[in-house]
């Protein structure tokens, strides 16, 4: 079940979250076909004198680059979605721009970008969008998308040491799980 939409599902979701909150919430309508994650950390390599060797200083972890597809069919709700995919386009894509209400001025410097948080069955990962495509395949006889594959590339990141800690102990269950279950 998932922990944020309360439904039974093995496919994902993509949350905005506002002030600390999941503020809205949309499931995927079908598995993502394939994930890419890559996970880049930082180490500093210092060669002491006299040493013959490197020494690397953990320096800190960049999060995670994630590349996904995602498909929204509309045509098996036509008759009561007469938008197609356009919601999930408009929802998606609202997760790329900031809010109004962070605009301290007309130029909007210094604004954060939108907090995003992204499940895929048991895990989540909380950070932002970096790209989206949006490739319409399927239109109604009006020219409404009914069918959509979005290509989403999210960047995780850590908002506090409590975030990292709860990332090393939600791998730390799983890994100890795998010893045991390998033996």
């Amino acid at each position: 079940m998932s922990r944020v939409t309360g439904k039974w599902t093995i496919k994902g979701y993509l949350g905005r979250i506002r002030h600390g909150d999941m503020d809205a919430v949309m499931d995927f309508q079908f598995n993502p076909s394939e994930i890419s994650r890559t996970r880049t950390v930082d180490y500093n390599f210092n060669s002491p004198p006299g040493s013959p060797l490197p020494t690397a200083q953990f320096k800190g972890i960049q999060g995670d680059a994630m590349n996904l597809s995602l498909l929204f069919d509309a045509v098996e709700n036509y008759s009561d979605n007469t938008l197609g995919t356009t919601a999930q386009k408009a929802f998606i894509e609202s997760l790329t721009q900031p809010d109004f209400d962070d605009f301290s001025d007309d130029l909007g410097l210094f604004v954060p970008p939108p907090q995003t948080r992204l499940g895929i069955g048991e895990e989540s990962w909380s950070g932002v969008l970096t790209s989206v495509n949006f490739r319409d395949v399927r239109w109604n006889r009006n020219l409404i998308p009914t069918r959509t594959w979005i290509d989403i590339q999210f960047r995780s990141s850590f908002g506090d040491v409590e975030a990292l800690r709860a990332r090393f102990d939600f791998l730390q269950n799983y890994l100890g799980w795998v010893i045991v279950e390998g033996v």
